[in-house]
């Protein structure tokens, strides 16, 4: 008898222990957006975006981008030898303020990360980005 309970408490402890080994694995796999972040998951399973809850990413068969859906501002400036030319051929200084948002819905967030890239997030980036086109 005390051979039997001893083998039914190995088998329990083994157990016990790949449960808590898959627990501590699925945590660590599992990400939540917050408010401000959505999520986008992309590679195995094709895109998937997450405005509210959570998403499991497999680091081999998944890529995780984060994308900030609070406004950011820019300033952008033109003065001096970098001053706009006018269609009369003068020169004007502008100091531009821009604020920039992305509309949090599924479609827009999935624009604002393959337009952007992982440069979404950085202010700066966004701004080089946009230097370019004013």
């Amino acid at each position: 008898m005390p051979a039997s309970i001893l083998n039914v408490l190995i088998y329990a402890g083994i157990v016990l222990f790949a449960l808590v080994v898959i627990g501590i694995i699925l945590t660590r796999l599992y990400r939540r957006a917050t408010k401000d972040v959505a999520l986008i998951r992309t590679g195995f399973g094709g895109e998937k975006v997450v405005l509210n809850g959570g998403i499991m990413v497999i680091p081999v068969l998944h890529e995780l981008m984060q994308v900030r859906l609070t406004t950011v501002k820019l300033e952008v400036s033109r003065l001096n030898k970098d001053a706009l030319i006018t269609l009369d051929k003068l020169r004007v200084d502008v100091v531009g303020l821009f604020h920039i948002k992305v509309k949090p819905d599924a479609e827009s967030i999935a624009a604002a990360a393959q337009t952007l890239g992982d440069s979404v997030n950085s202010p700066d980036a966004v701004k080089s980005l946009l230097d370019g086109k004013l």
